[in-house]
C-alpha cells in the first residue's frame, strides 16, 4: 500500500482520462470544498477515501485488467469507511465481474450499477432553430417553464444563476423553444480536459414523447463538437435516455458497481 497525493492519484487517472473524467472532476471539487480525503495505490488500483458533508465514501479505479481483487477487497474489509463504495469495472471482463459481486457481496450489499457513455466519432449535426445556449436575459423564460421539483436536483433559480451567470463548473444551459415558452432544457459541464457531461435533461411533462430530448441532446453534441469538446453522458436512468444515446453513437465508456 502507498500513500499519494491527489496530484498523483490525478496522473494515473489521466492515462485514461475518458473513463476517469467524472472522478478527475470530483477530485478537484473535492480540492475546492476543502473536503477531507486520502488517495492510496494497492493490488494495481487507485483507493480514494472521501469525507464530504459528514459522508464517507471510497472510490475503487482499477489501473488494469491484472488489478488484484482480492488484496484490494481484503483492504476494504479491514478498513471500511462509510457506507458508499464504488468499483469501477470497464477494465474487468465478466468472469472478474461475476468473481468480484460474489466476493463483495459476503461482506457489502450491492446497490446498483452506474454506467457512462461518451462520442468520440465526429457528428454532422445541423442547427437547430428551436434550441440554443441561454442567456443572462432568458432567466425569467427559464423560471416560468413547467416543471416539477425533484428530490436531490437544485431549484431552477439555483440552477440558472449557478451555471448561466455565475459558470460554475463551466457550465451551461441549452434551452428548446415554442412559441416563446421553453418547453425542455439541457444543462451541462466541463468535466476534465475536452471531455464535458450531462448535467440533467428535463422536458416538460405536456411535451413529453414528442422528441424534445432527442433534439437537446443533438444540439449539445454539436456545441460541444464545434468547440473541440468530447461529450459524455453519465448515468442515464431512464430507457429513453439510454436510445437517445445509442442513436447518436455514445459507447460505454465507465461501469461501476456500488455498494453499501
Amino acid at each position: 500500500m502507498n500513500i499519494i497525493t491527489a496530484e498523483e492519484a490525478k496522473n494515473l487517472l489521466l492515462a485514461y482520462e475518458s473513463e476517469n473524467a467524472a472522478v478527475l472532476e470530483e477530485i478537484d471539487f473535492m480540492a475546492r470544498n476543502a473536503a477531507e480525503n486520502e488517495y492510496l495505490t494497492l493490488g494495481n488500483a487507485l483507493i480514494i477515501h472521501w469525507l464530504f458533508r459528514g459522508e464517507n465514501f471510497t472510490k475503487v479505479c482499477p489501473l488494469g485488467s491484472d488489478w488484484d481483487m482480492d488484496e484490494v477487497l481484503a483492504y476494504l474489509v479491514e478498513n471500511r469507511k462509510g457506507s458508499n463504495i464504488q468499483i469501477d469495472v470497464q477494465k474487468s471482463d465478466d468472469k472478474v465481474k461475476s468473481a468480484l459481486m460474489n466476493r463483495m457481496s459476503g461482506h457489502f450489499t450491492f446497490r446498483k450499477t452506474y454506467t457512462d457513455y461518451v462520442l468520440t466519432s465526429p457528428c454532422t449535426i445541423e442547427e437547430d432553430p428551436s434550441v440554443r445556449l441561454l442567456t443572462a436575459d432568458d432567466r425569467d423564460a427559464f423560471l416560468a417553464m413547467e416543471y416539477t421539483q425533484e428530490q436531490y436536483r437544485p431549484p431552477l433559480s439555483i440552477l440558472f444563476d449557478s451555471y448561466v451567470i455565475n459558470k460554475v463548473e463551466d457550465g451551461k444551459i441549452l434551452a428548446f423553444f415554442e412559441d416563446g415558452n421553453i418547453t425542455g432544457s439541457l444543462s451541462f459541464v466541463h468535466q476534465s480536459g475536452a471531455y464535458y457531461d450531462v448535467d440533467y435533461v428535463w422536458t416538460a411533462p405536456s411535451r413529453r414523447g414528442t422528441g424534445i430530448g432527442s433534439r437537446l441532446t443533438a444540439a449539445y453534441i454539436r456545441e460541444i463538437q464545434q468547440n473541440g469538446g468530447i461529450p459524455m453522458i453519465s448515468n442515464p436512468r431512464t430507457e429513453p435516455s439510454l436510445k437517445i444515446a445509442a442513436k447518436y453513437g455514445f459507447t460505454l465508456n465507465r461501469e461501476t458497481f456500488s455498494f453499501e
